[in-house]
């Protein structure tokens, strides 16, 4: 672990060059406040919430932007019978940062299966859920969108292959693998997969805060 030494304002002279010496403590200044040597200033580590169901977010005091991320919740596989069964899809995702005011009130829901999870504050997040599977057809994967998304990820579509089989998966979500052919969803908003005559139950998204 790299030492903390406090560099001095006689040693920070603007009218003298940086020198190697003062360049390597500095660096090793950084690695020290990161690697919490003695003595150095901590770095005040940031808050995760995840939120289920839905309701209203109060934003605590003093924080005035966060990081959010959403999925929505997977699709259900779709139970036919004789191999004609297929997975469903993957719930979309999306990312971004919102500026937003001590004490205020975000409305959200966290998607259930094939359903969209949303944050919308001053800003807006949707990352919409993806679609069961029916007859001969895979669920396709969620997409996201919104007012201040910065990145979007669309789930993966449900597998069907195109010769009859009694099992398919379900789709990922980028928070989640792909879930094994004949099981349930795999959290956070992977698709459902189907086994014989059962198709499986997507699992629900979610929405990460950070702050």
């Amino acid at each position: 672990m790299a030492s903390y030494v406090p560099i001095t304002d006689a040693e920070d002279d603007p009218e003298s060059p940086a020198t190697s010496y003062w360049a390597k403590r500095l660096k090793n200044n950084l690695i020290g406040v990161a690697q919490r040597a003695a003595g150095a200033p901590w770095v005040q580590q940031p808050t995760i919430e995840r939120l289920t169901g839905s309701g209203n977010w109060t934003v605590p005091d003093e924080v005035t932007r966060i990081r959010v991320r959403a999925v929505g919740g997977g699709g259900n596989g779709y139970p036919g019978g004789g191999g004609l069964g297929a997975g469903g899809g993957g719930g979309g995702y999306v990312e971004g940062f919102l500026d937003v005011t001590p004490g205020a009130l975000i409305a959200y829901v966290v998607g259930g299966v094939a359903t969209a999870s949303t944050f919308n504050g001053a800003g807006s997040f949707s990352a919409g859920g993806g679609a069961n599977a029916a007859s001969a057809n895979s669920g396709v994967g969620g997409t996201g969108s919104g007012s201040d998304v910065v990145l979007a990820i669309q789930g993966q579509e449900g597998e069907l292959d195109d010769v009859a089989k009694t099992t398919d998966a379900g789709g990922a979500s980028h928070l989640s693998p792909a879930s094994n052919r004949g099981a349930v969803g795999l959290a956070y908003g992977g698709g459902g997969g189907f086994d014989g005559a059962t198709g499986y139950a997507g699992a629900a998204g979610t929405i990460i805060l950070e702050y």
